[in-house]
């Protein structure tokens, strides 16, 4: 099995299991296709944090883990242990709305979000309404 991730660059769920903390992040922060710094700018931190996480030179608090389990779409268990679900299926409405409250709670939209989110809220009933049928018309 090793032969084969070798040479076919594929990692199997036992691969990614064995993976360290600083290991997932990176692997989830990339697969999203994101920078660092960007990481650090949605979850409210300095990108040397991020670096430093995924060295594993320093371990992100519990508040943080749940931050980057959201930012990143991956399960809670999966980065903090390298077991059970590694990726929120896209399909699965009811997971991304959860995610979608739960971010919008804690404020960890990015900053243009929230401001489009904090004008759609001042619209009135009809306006809301309007935005509803020009976004579902795209």
């Amino acid at each position: 099995q090793i032969f084969f991730w070798v040479f076919t660059g594929w990692q199997s769920d036992y691969a990614r299991a064995c993976m360290n903390i600083g290991e997932r992040i990176a692997l989830a922060r990339k697969e999203k296709n994101i920078s660092q710094a960007k990481l650090a700018e949605l979850i409210g931190v300095t990108r040397g944090s991020c670096g430093h996480w995924e060295q594993d030179s320093s371990m992100p608090s519990v508040e943080n883990l749940i931050r980057l389990s959201i930012t990143l779409e991956v399960g809670f268990e999966w980065l903090t242990t390298g077991r059970g679900v590694n990726k929120i299926a896209d399909d699965n409405p009811v997971t991304t709305n959860e995610l979608l409250e739960y971010k919008i709670k804690k404020n960890y939209l990015p900053t243009d979000q929230q401001e489009l989110l904090a004008r759609y809220k001042q619209l009135d009933s009809k306006g809301q309404s309007l935005i509803m049928q020009l976004i579902n018309r795209i």
